[in-house]
């Protein structure tokens, strides 16, 4: 029961903090000086003429939260109470909750920072234990005109799609994206050289932790291209060594097209690690996986998305769990997926989504020794089908 204090305790005190803005900003609404009171304002005008050069300048502060909620069924769900490889939509046959978050940040022209602090199933099946309750938090100051350095805890800059449902055509996590980071730690380097170009240079603790495993610095690369409002493109890489013999250097490719009712997103990640061949524990082994999803607006508050995807790490780098096909070898998953959903938005900040996904197997399976990824009715299955209703209201200004 402890791991709840920590939630209700960020709650409080944000809920406090915003209180006692509110008292001061009524109390200074409220105050009319007298002419007895001209030496004190004098004073007082001289110590806020003061404060205003410690101050950045055009300080931006702003509160915003989130709260989804979600209702899901699988073909699993007699099986387990919770999916495999859960994320968004983890537990079967039940109403819970997804993600609860409250975000504070500040802008100015010289220092900036950002903090969200969450609570959910989410947090909780992707997360680190220690950190599942934080999904931000990180200082940043400008060091020349377009370029920021900010340390902390970040979002990670590789995939295509987002952590949040909100932000993606669909609301569960297309394998190639669970597989890849949900947070990462360290420093970072943001250059923003002109309206089209954005470079990021990071140096982070490892790949997809907080805490590193080791005292070696894991760095990456970040490109982004934006040709016009129509495409954007990026590039993006990290090295990380995991253990003393095996270094992963994963690369990730991606684009995006807008245009009148239509937008695409695309994927497609390559990993390659040292010493972390299955079967040739010597050699290199490899990762490769890919997503595209398209949205249709079909009404001003009606959405249409379908989307495919395919997963392939037979060599269990990213993924956990092997299955032993044939009784002797094992193996990771390969896998691919398809997944349909239509979203409504009642109001500006609140949708209601609808959405089926099937996954199947391509790992091979010779009875009796294999088993496969899935299982129905207490019989080994070679797919999955789910269903998915999630409902999510944002507020506030982000």
């Amino acid at each position: 029961m402890s791991r709840f204090r920590l939630p209700s305790f960020l709650l409080f005190f944000v809920l406090l903090l915003c209180c006692s803005l509110s008292w001061q900003l009524q109390a200074q609404d409220s105050y009319q000086p007298s002419p007895e009171d001209s030496t004190a304002n004098t004073a007082l005008e001289e110590n806020v003429s003061a404060l205003r050069i410690i101050r950045p300048a055009n300080l931006d502060l702003r509160l915003s939260g989130y709260v989804d909620a979600y209702y899901a069924r699988s073909s699993e769900e007699d099986n387990s109470p919770v999916n495999l490889w859960p994320a968004v939509g983890g537990r079967t046959a039940t109403t819970a909750l997804n993600i609860a978050q409250l975000t504070a940040s500040i802008n100015s022209e010289r220092v900036r920072g950002k903090m969200t602090v969450q609570f959910g199933d989410l947090p909780e099946f992707t997360f680190p234990s220690r950190y599942q309750f934080l999904q931000e938090a990180y200082a940043g100051v400008r060091l020349h005109s377009q370029l920021w350095f900010d340390a902390g805890i970040f979002a990670p800059h590789i995939g295509v799609e987002s952590l949040l449902p909100k932000d993606n055509h669909l609301s569960t996590l297309a394998l190639p994206t669970y597989s890849e980071p949900f947070v990462q730690a360290g420093g970072r380097l943001n250059w923003t050289p002109n309206t089209r170009w954005f470079v990021g240079l990071h140096l982070l603790n490892g790949f997809g932790v907080v805490e590193s495993p080791n005292k070696n610095i894991s760095p990456g690369l970040e490109l982004r291209y934006h040709t016009n409002n129509t495409w954007q493109m990026g590039y993006n890489n990290q090295l990380a060594q995991r253990t003393t013999h095996q270094t992963l250097f994963y690369q990730n490719v991606w684009a995006t097209y807008t245009r009148n009712r239509i937008e695409l997103k695309a994927s497609a990640s390559y990993g390659n690690e040292t010493n972390a061949k299955i079967d040739a524990p010597s050699q290199n082994g490899t990762i490769f996986s890919a997503l595209t999803s398209v949205q249709y607006k079909w009404k001003p508050t009606w959405k249409l998305a379908a989307r495919i995807e395919y997963f392939d790490d037979k060599n269990g780098l990213l993924s956990t769990g092997f299955l032993s096909p044939d009784g002797l070898s094992v193996s990771g998953p390969e896998m691919l997926g398809g997944s349909f959903g239509i979203t409504y938005f009642p109001y500006t900040q609140c949708y209601f989504r609808l959405e089926t996904r099937y996954l199947n197997s391509l790992n091979p399976t010779v009875e009796p020794f294999g088993n496969s990824w899935f299982n129905e009715n207490d019989r080994s299955a070679r797919n999955r089908t789910e269903v998915l209703a999630t409902l999510g209201v944002k507020f506030g200004r982000s």
